[in-house]
């Protein structure tokens, strides 16, 4: 069986999920039937897995979501608690979040630019911990600016 860098860098996501004390089982997320390529269902929640091989001269990662990524986050969410692990591949490091923080990151950029995405882009700087955001548009001003910190993974879904 072939793989790719996809698989390599879900494993690591999913080891350190299988590592945690309050794991008690993973398999594949299937939404409306349909398995979902990247996403597994872990006890009675979601992960989505998101990944960016290297960041910007400005030091951020870039994840881009697009529209069917979207819908299944949202299908999920309606039907149990829903994280996405940003796998930030050059530093080494997973950031986090809960997919409300997608939905209010679009709601943000509906009511600034006045128009529905179908598309949205994270923005994942790292420090002492992890800077999550997405852009204002033209402005280029981040928003809904959401501090993770590092070593809240995988604990974090848990909680």
């Amino acid at each position: 069986m072939n793989i790719n860098k996809e698989n390599l860098l879900h494993g690591a996501v999913i080891q350190q999920i299988v590592e945690c004390k309050n794991h008690t089982s993973i398999n594949s997320l299937e939404v409306q039937g349909k398995k979902v390529p990247c996403a597994y269902q872990v006890n009675n929640f979601a992960v989505f897995c998101k990944y960016s091989s290297e960041k910007r001269r400005s030091g951020e990662y870039v994840f881009n979501f697009e529209a069917s990524s979207l819908e299944a986050i949202s299908f999920s969410e309606q039907r149990q608690k829903t994280h996405i692990a940003l796998i930030c591949v050059e530093d080494l490091q997973i950031c986090p979040i809960d997919a409300s923080l997608l939905r209010e990151m679009m709601a943000k950029r509906y009511e600034l630019l006045g128009k529905r995405e179908t598309t949205l882009t994270v923005f994942v700087k790292i420090d002492r911990s992890f800077k999550v955001y997405a852009s204002s548009g033209a402005r280029g001003k981040p928003i809904c600016v959401t501090t993770v910190y590092k070593k809240s993974f995988p604990e974090q879904l848990f909680s």
